[in-house]
């Protein structure tokens, strides 16, 4: 029988919980749970020591490697080793021990209910009276050490204590004291400090150890025999593979308190019958080995705060069992489904089944390859009672084959502890549901379905104190098929989830999809009064697992699985896609598809990122989805792309970063219609990232409340050179230590969709005052949690929508401050708090703002109060009068706190350091045009004005008159009697940017006139322009374009800009008019009468040049001057014009005489 206890680290977010405070060793008491010879045990680095009738008892044995460690090989046997150390001719019959520690453990293992203890207590201090003759014994925890002491009273001889080892470990003595070796290790013990007492000081005595082959005794100097002598060796553990046992994670479920209860497994050797020594053992090995892997079950209950361990409780017989789901009914009771090899499990006598069938040995659990089921494999169900202190039922079911293990190794989807899937569920009745797998031929079936094949689903019905088996049917067909979750709805309508590769599994007519799609699907099956009515597969042509199942409040079918196809997506909702989880909601007849879609990191079809744990469907229809995915799953065959890396999460994330190997949470709105929520949880990497192991579950399953909390184990492992602290993050933890070199289990509570509303009303360091003074600045501090939206009232009226803010109450008066606060993640969608405030009247009065000169003193006072403080205190002549005087050397605000026995209330003061005047002032800034003359002027009580500027003529006087050519600043200084000296500078603009910019151009056309343009540049800050032609004509305001000009010749063009205070400013240009109006004529006749005598085109510079009609070029002139044709004989002629725009013309032109 085993008796190993779960050195147990636990940890979380909303809390964190672990079996045992961390400081030091217990030991713990046995009240019959192990043999007789065994009075207290504790767990030690690698192993167990043990305080027997004789002495102590040290039990060493081998840490088991996790499956997923680097080159790690299933083993089927570990090395073990037990020194025993006995006082020769001791008697331990009498103990006294000290206060025992906080929580208590429960032993329910085999199945003699003799051996079946509760309530029992562990101590940190143990103190046996007269072992030997007037020589007592004490042994107690020291930090991280166990040390033990022989108390030598008045009478006792110290020669008489001879510590006796066993023959296999003869201790070796040296300078630093004795080691014992072992096949694992040394156990030393420093050389031992005697002392006595002497008026409250310790008087050391010489003391050391004698070996005599296996005998050790002590040699001691000479010493007072009249007073008691304590002989104090310290005990060293070193060089040890492994830390207390090392424990896994499977299981968690929550009752309606709130409390958790995790399940796991827990590695150590058994408790021996005999005095034979361990030796290195191998598979099949006697009774008296330790075969490895070979595990217990350990069940701890925690708060729902999970500050206090309320239970812990181990469940086992002589071969492994692990726990595969838990459920509370509505007693309080824990309901316990796993699998067990040992057939003295313990069963109660009112079982429906006491017997264990058993099955084919298992080396190596299907997939796991670490937990041996020596015995093969039945299913049990164990009902606790609420404070884990009773069995209320226990009970073997099984057949002459292996049940309740999945077996599914050879498929595609497969991941790591997945043989450890099922669940067990309660109804409204308290009776007991399971939904697993079976191999067994004769399993017992009751009003239902044989199996099939040789790997059915199995689903079951018990009674709840598990004597009667009232319902059992297999569901399946050729191949392999296993049922994972199961629900039942008030009708005692039971459904259930899995996936099968068989073709004729039982799908009914009409149901969503009636045939096997792909190599694998899931399946949904509907039971009604124990009769199957309708099933449906669900999957795509690749394969399809259907893990998790949950109902609605209109009995609405959801399932939570895994796909490597393109599963279907329905149109509006959210979805990832080319993920592989996938989410499906069903009609209760299980004929119509609701919707369904997928979820996931994206990163192609068939790519599975997460292992499902958990899954829930509230009341208000929000979709909660749980799982893990890392190493553990990637690294050793079961699912190579298993990562947390990539998955959705939302902006409120309680973990936005992951390492790839933690845990996942997510929420779906109702009908998926939205990411609601999505946050990674778990640990982060060890300083090198490539020998961190990643958090995981080690199969089974856990649960969401229906009020969204999630109730969660993890199997947290050190980094693989097993050193280095453990980054799992902790909250509320019971257990802050990780006591294992390998793995502990954790548990942990996770409130996603927590919404309370709360706050803080602040006055100074007051906290939620019920009377206030009025002028009191207050803060509002918000203290919600869950919320994302709020919304604050005082007496029904909005105030504001900050997530905090601060008010101050002017008028007396009770005022109500509401705070509402609201996230959609959660059914009730908002939550209110309301307070109540008393405001008061303070009636305080100050001095008014003021203003001084440099180097000027002030009078400040405040009155109201009972006492004052000024801020700055340095500055004012007494920090706590109500009247002070201050001399600030620069702009001042000082605060004066006036107070009295209820009210408080800070006021503030501006002091100006400055030389100005408030009756002192000038002439305003003006714009003047240049030239102008300005009168300035001062006024005030000063005694003179002084002036300084350019060109001053006059520099005393109240005003003065000035004439500036250019942008001028004056400056005039005034002197008051108490000792200011202000100044003001009157600026005064002169404005040249104004100026009118143009210029002009003549464009010529062939044989029509040449058109004038001006161009002007625009300047808003001219408001009127004048155009003087230079002929005598004046125009106002347009451009003047197209203007013609008499007569050829040179025009001087002015223009005048004026602005918006009169002032002018002008540009001028001179344009030259060219001879004729541009147009070419098309005859000439040189008679020397002096008119049209030459070609005259009238373009200004061109070139000419003339052809004959035979396009012989006759003349060609690159500026031409109107000079052509005088002494040229009577024809036609052709011309060419190139015009100085580039521009081209042709055309003829006959000469007559």
């Amino acid at each position: 029988m085993k008796g190993v206890l779960l050195g147990l680290f636990l940890g979380l977010s909303q809390f964190l919980m672990a079996s045992e405070p961390s400081s030091g060793f217990t030991f713990i008491e046995n009240l019959g749970q192990w043999h007789e010879d065994i009075l207290f045990k504790s767990d030690i680095p690698g192993g167990v020591l043990l305080v027997t009738k004789r002495g102590l008892e040290y039990q060493f044995y081998e840490k088991l490697s996790h499956p997923y460690q680097s080159n790690s090989q299933a083993r089927v046997a570990l090395r073990s080793d037990r020194v025993t150390v006995n006082v020769l001719e001791g008697n331990f019959h009498k103990s006294l021990k000290s206060q025992a520690v906080q929580g208590t453990y429960n032993y329910f293992i085999g199945k003699d209910p003799s051996k079946w203890k509760s309530n029992v207590k562990a101590y940190r201090d143990l103190l046996f009276g007269d072992v030997l003759e007037n020589i007592d014994f004490r042994i107690y925890s020291l930090g991280e050490s166990i040390k033990y002491e022989f108390i030598v009273r008045k009478g006792g001889n110290p020669s008489d204590i001879k510590l006796v080892y066993d023959d296999k470990h003869h201790p070796k003595f040296n300078n630093n004291g004795l080691e014992v070796s072992t096949i694992l290790g040394l156990i030393k013990e420093f050389p031992p400090y005697s002392f006595q007492d002497s008026n409250g000081s310790k008087q050391k005595v010489g003391s050391g150890f004698r070996v005599d082959k296996n005998v050790v005794s002590f040699k001691l100097a000479t010493y007072d025999k009249s007073k008691d002598l304590i002989i104090d060796p310290e005990l060293v553990f070193s060089t040890y593979s492994g830390g207390v046992s090392d424990n896994w994670a499977q299981t968690a479920t929550y009752d309606d308190d709130g409390n958790l209860y995790a399940g796991g497994t827990v590695f150590g050797p058994s408790f021996p019958i005999s005095s034979a020594g361990y030796q290195q053992a191998a598979a099949g090995a006697s009774s008296n080995t330790f075969e490895g892997s070979i595990t217990d079950i350990v069940i701890q209950k925690y708060s729902k705060d999970g500050k206090s361990l309320l239970y812990s409780t181990f469940l086992g017989g002589e071969a492994s069992e692990v726990s595969h789901s838990l459920v509370v009914n509505s007693r309080g009771e824990l309901v316990v489904f796993g699998t067990t090899s040992s057939p003295n499990f313990p069963v109660t006598p009112r079982a429906y089944d006491a017997s264990f069938a058993g099955g084919p040995r298992l080396i190596g659990a299907p997939i796991t390859t670490s937990i041996n089921y020596l015995n093969g494999t039945d299913i049990f169900v164990t009902v606790l009672g609420p404070n884990g202190d009773k069995l209320v039922g226990s009970t073997f079911l099984g057949g002459s084959n292996n049940d309740g293990i999945h077996n599914n190794g050879a498929l595609k989807i497969k991941n790591y502890g997945d043989e450890f899937r099922g669940e067990v569920y309660v109804d409204n009745e308290d009776k007991i549901y399971l939904a697993t797998t079976s191999l067994s031929g004769d399993f017992p079936i009751v009003n239902g379905e044989k199996l099939n094949r040789s790997n059915d689903a199995l689903v079951c019905r018990l009674n709840r104190d598990l004597s009667r088996l009232e319902w059992s049917s297999f569901l399946g067909g050729e191949f392999y098929d296993a049922a994972y979750g199961i629900r039942v709805n008030e009708k005692k309508e039971v459904f259930v989830v899995g996936s099968t590769i068989s073709k004729d599994i039982g799908a009914t007519n009409g149901t969503y999809q009636s045939s096997l799609a792909g190599e694998m699907d899931g399946f949904v099956a509907k039971y009604v009064a124990d009769k199957l009515v309708a099933l449906t597969y669900i999957g795509t042509k690749e394969e399809d697992l259907g893990m998790f199942l949950d109902l609605d409040n209109e009995g609405q079918v959801y399932v939570f699985g895994l796909t490597e196809g393109q599963y279907a997506v329905s149109p509006g909702v959210y979805r990832n896609a080319n993920s592989g989880q996938f989410v499906h909601c069903l009609s209760n007849d299980l004929k119509k598809s609701v919707f369904s879609t997928v979820f996931g990191s994206g990163r192609g079809v068939g790519i599975i990122d997460i292992v499902p744990t958990a899954f829930l469907v509230n009341k208000c229809g929000n979709i909660y989805l749980a799982g893990w995915g890392g190493k553990v799953n990637a690294n050793n065959g079961f699912n190579e792309n298993s990562t947390t890396l990539g998955l959705p999460t939302s902006q409120d994330a309680y973990q936005k970063e992951t390492t790839g190997s933690n845990f996942y949470f997510a929420i779906l709105e109702a009908g998926a219609r939205s990411l609601l929520y999505g946050t990674f949880f778990g640990s982060s990497d060890p300083p090198d990232p490539n020998l961190g192991r990643g958090d995981h579950l080690d199969g089974g399953t856990c649960r969401f409340d229906k009020n969204g909390v999630i109730y969660h184990t993890a199997c947290v492992c050190r980094a693989q050179d097993g050193i280095g602290s453990v980054q799992f993050p902790l909250k509320n933890a019971y257990e802050t230590k990780h006591g294992n070199s390998n793995c502990n289990l954790a548990a942990f509570k996770f409130d996603i969709s927590a919404l309370k509303a709360d706050f803080n009303i602040l006055d100074g360091d007051k906290v939620n005052p019920e009377i206030v003074c009025n002028t009191t600045k207050l803060d509002f501090k918000n203290k919600s949690t869950g919320a994302l939206t709020y919304e604050w009232a005082i007496d029904d009226t909005a105030a504001t929508r900050l997530e905090s803010f601060d008010y101050t109450f002017l008028k007396e008066g009770t005022y109500e401050i509401k705070l509402s606060a609201y996230n959609k993640l959660n059914c009730s969608a908002s939550d209110s708090i309301t307070r109540t405030i008393k405001v008061i009247p303070f009636p305080t009065k100050i001095s008014n703002d003021t203003v001084l000169c440099p180097g000027g003193t002030v009078n400040l006072f405040a009155s109201g109060g009972d006492t004052y403080s000024w801020l700055p205190a340095n500055l004012v002549s007494n920090s706590t009068s109500a009247a002070v005087t201050a001399e600030p050397l620069e702009s001042t605000e000082f605060e004066v706190t006036i107070s009295n026995a209820i009210c408080s209330t800070k006021r503030k003061i501006k002091a100006e350091v400055t030389n100005d005047k408030p009756d002192f002032y000038t002439t305003l800034d003006l714009e003047i045009c240049k030239g102008d003359e300005i009168k300035l002027e001062a006024f005030g009580a000063g005694e003179e004005f002084t002036w300084t500027g350019e060109d001053l003529e006059k520099t005393i006087g109240d005003n003065i008159i000035v004439a500036p050519l250019k942008s001028s600043t004056y400056r005039v200084q005034t002197f008051y009697e108490d000792g200011c000296k202000p100044f003001k500078d009157i600026h005064v603009t002169i404005d040249e940017s104004f100026g009118p910019v143009f210029s002009s151009n003549i464009i010529y056309n062939c044989g029509k006139p040449f058109e004038l343009e001006f161009d002007l540049e625009s300047n808003d800050k001219v408001v009127s322009y004048v155009w003087q032609m230079g002929n005598g004509d004046s125009l106002v305001g347009v451009v003047p374009n197209n203007y013609k000009y008499r007569d050829a010749g040179t025009y001087n063009v002015r223009v005048d800009a004026k602005n918006k205070i009169g002032c002018i400013l002008s540009s001028e240009l001179a344009l030259n008019i060219p001879d004729g109006d541009g147009i070419i004529p098309n005859a000439i006749s040189p008679n020397g009468d002096g008119k049209n005598d030459t070609f005259v085109i009238g373009v200004g510079e061109a070139t000419l040049r003339i052809y004959n009609r035979w396009g012989k070029l006759l003349y060609e002139n690159m500026n031409y001057k109107n000079d052509w044709g005088g002494n040229v004989k009577p024809d036609v002629y052709f011309y060419e014009i190139i015009l100085n725009n580039a521009k081209t013309c042709k055309g003829w032109v006959e000469v007559f005489n």
